[in-house]
């Protein structure tokens, strides 16, 4: 359950990122790699990776392999760094899919040493400058919509927007949500957004008017297919 499963060189004292979200490095390049560094190099985890489950496979020098059982998660909320295992190499990184994860959890990860650097949102639609954005992980709607420069404020609707989210199972979760660009982050009008997700800015009544339904869904439906059932 990470983005770019596979083989990768991981070097001694490569870049990675503390929890803080900050960059590191270490001091000493003789000083092996860590277990974070190797995820890191693998572009980071999926939301529903089980980090409490991770397996470290390695070969023994008798030929055997032996299992060495990591629970990341106790790095993110304990700072427990004996987790944060130092790899050999041929070292194999299992990191199985969770059954369920908990909002408290995803949140945490997102913000954790073993989360992407950034992730891609796509704010469409009335604003100033539509398409994909780069934000850090935990970015709200609101920032997201400042980032794509903020309301046409000649053609938005500026009180509400379409939130449509793909979820880890594959589902699509699609909610409006009523703008308050001065909220702080919570679940009813200033969501947290995940990898992916789509913030649809629809035309406000008087643009309505002027436009044709169609002038505004077809780009849509041209640059997110996956979602042409909603629109």
């Amino acid at each position: 359950e990470v983005y770019r499963p596979g083989s990768h060189f991981v070097q001694p004292g490569q870049l990675g990122r503390d929890n803080n979200g900050g960059a590191n490095r270490a001091k000493d390049e003789s000083i092996p790699p860590r277990l974070s560094q190797a995820i890191a190099a693998a572009n980071g985890i999926k939301p529903l990776a089980d980090i409490k489950e991770v397996e470290v496979k390695r070969k023994a020098w008798d030929g055997s392999e032996k299992i060495i059982a990591v629970d990341l998660w106790q790095v993110i909320k304990s700072g427990d760094t004996s987790q944060d295992i130092i790899l050999q190499e041929d070292d194999r990184v299992i990191i199985p899919k969770a059954d369920s994860i908990s909002k408290e959890q995803s949140r945490e990860l997102a913000s954790g040493t073993f989360s992407p650097e950034t992730i891609t949102v796509n704010v469409v639609g009335e604003v100033v400058s539509p398409g994909a954005v780069e934000v850090e992980p935990n970015t709200p709607l609101n920032n997201a919509i400042l980032a794509a420069g903020g309301f046409d404020t000649q053609r938005a609707d500026t009180k509400k927007v379409e939130l449509v989210s793909l979820k880890p199972d594959g589902t699509v979760d699609k909610r409006m949500i009523e703008v308050d660009l001065g909220a702080e982050i919570n679940d009813e009008t200033n969501p947290v957004l995940g990898q992916n997700d789509v913030v649809v800015v629809g035309r406000s009544g008087a643009t309505k008017t002027g436009d044709s339904i169609g002038t505004f869904t077809s780009p849509l439906r041209g640059l997110f297919g996956i979602f042409n059932a909603i629109f």
